[in-house]
């Protein structure tokens, strides 16, 4: 079959038709720097953890990120993507917590993970959201019963593209 021009410049542009060009993705993974400790300010009441994160992975493209930690969503609304979150933490022997993921603020229940400690060991905890459209994520902490601080070893917060 001989090749022409032409024809190698039609399928081009019908590859570039039917793909989500590189500039379209967007990636960004936040780690915290050290441990550190926090004390939720009401029992039963999520609320945003807050603590010093860096990022570790970031394009150029689609993303913005915060050390408070947050990240942000800014590519094309049809463009699907991942948020989750890894945390590692020592509290309390007999305290159980709430973890979720927050999208613009709001508390999103699809994401929440119940982590019961029941030895003063470490724990982790992962969360996960697939969301659409631009939105801003943080992780979000809920004690329940008494309050009490919980320690930290590490964490962290990505957004990527799927």
């Amino acid at each position: 079959f001989p090749v022409t021009i032409m024809g190698v410049g039609t399928l081009f542009e019908n590859l570039s038709d039917s793909s989500v060009l590189l500039k379209e993705r967007g990636c960004v993974s936040l780690s915290t720097s050290s441990a550190h400790s926090f004390t939720p300010a009401a029992s039963d009441t999520p609320e945003k953890l807050t603590y010093a994160m860096s990022a570790v992975v970031s394009t150029t493209y689609n993303v913005a990120d915060e050390s408070s930690p947050r990240v942000d969503w800014t590519g094309a609304n049809s463009l699907p993507y991942r948020v989750s979150a890894l945390l590692n933490f020592s509290g309390t022997n007999g305290r159980e917590y709430y973890f979720y993921i927050a999208r613009n603020g709001v508390v999103d229940d699809t994401s929440k993970v119940s982590v019961h400690l029941h030895s003063s060991n470490p724990h982790s905890a992962y969360l996960e959201l697939y969301a659409e459209g631009a939105g801003e994520y943080e992780i979000w902490i809920e004690q329940k019963g008494s309050i009490n601080q919980i320690d930290f070893i590490n964490g962290q917060l990505s957004l990527m593209s799927v």
